[in-house]
């Protein structure tokens, strides 16, 4: 029920992963030599998840769009976006409102909710009222935390000129802008291929046609020993490779 989430990277609903080829373009890291750029060549994965504090709805009041947390709210503020589902649906929305105990689910806000209903339609119906559904006693609400991350210039000449980066959306006081962070200094290179279900070779991101259909991940990170000059050629260099198995769609 966001407004226009396909105009934002990062409130557009992608399945959980995609990945984007090292030239693929992708709005949330742009190619470039400045800081915090994209290198080119190198991939970036953005991934939307579940925050780690699951709360408990105890009642939803779909006329005031209001959700009852049990036994209090904890980590919900106004301004974040937020993931509501139970066993058969969920809905994505950004809170308006929140107290020690509820969140609310009202119109109004950047990018803001387009209607006051958390339920499904397609298109998506940005009515007022929207389509109403109320989520029973237990399901579940949390943070939606959509990142992504990426090989970037660092700027600096002291040491290794590229790190690994990570980008996000961040809740200031109720406004979400986007903060993008050095993560890991001396990482060069990242490169990712995938596993699509059914099949027994990964492929490069060019070759999914079906993001929900990525079963597997796998991940190749070039790191340089960072505490040298960035002009130095002969500094240790290794590869590390990762597969990362996204379990819940394993059948």
């Amino acid at each position: 029920m966001l407004t226009n989430p396909a105009s934002l990277w990062w409130t557009q609903w992608n399945g959980g992963v995609r990945g984007y080829g090292g030239s693929d373009a992708f709005a949330g890291a742009t190619f470039g030599s400045g800081v915090g750029q994209r290198v080119a060549g190198t991939a970036a994965l953005h991934i939307m998840r579940s925050g780690s504090q699951p709360q408990t709805v105890s009642n939803h009041d779909t006329g005031s769009q209001l959700l009852t947390l049990s036994p209090r709210n904890s980590a919900l503020s106004a301004g974040d976006l937020a993931i509501v589902c139970n066993f058969s649906q969920a809905s994505l929305f950004q809170v308006s409102a929140a107290d020690d105990s509820t969140v609310s689910h009202g119109t109004g806000g950047t990018p803001g909710n387009c209607s006051r209903g958390l339920g499904f339609a397609n298109p998506p119906d940005c009515s007022q009222t929207g389509q109403t559904y109320r989520f029973e006693a237990n399901a579940v609400v949390m943070r939606l935390e959509s990142l992504a991350w990426y090989v970037g210039n660092t700027g600096r000449t002291s040491t290794t000129s590229r790190s690994l980066y990570r980008v996000a959306p961040q809740n200031e006081a109720g406004t979400l802008s986007l903060v993008t962070e050095e993560v890991l200094d001396g990482v060069i290179d990242l490169q990712l291929d995938y596993l699509i279900e059914g099949g027994s070779a990964y492929v490069a991101a060019s070759a999914v046609t079906d993001w929900n259909a990525v079963t597997g991940v796998r991940m190749r990170l070039t790191i340089e020993e960072p505490d040298r000059p960035a002009a130095v050629t002969d500094r240790v260099r290794r590869t590390m490779t990762h597969v990362v198995t996204l379990r819940n769609r394993m059948s």
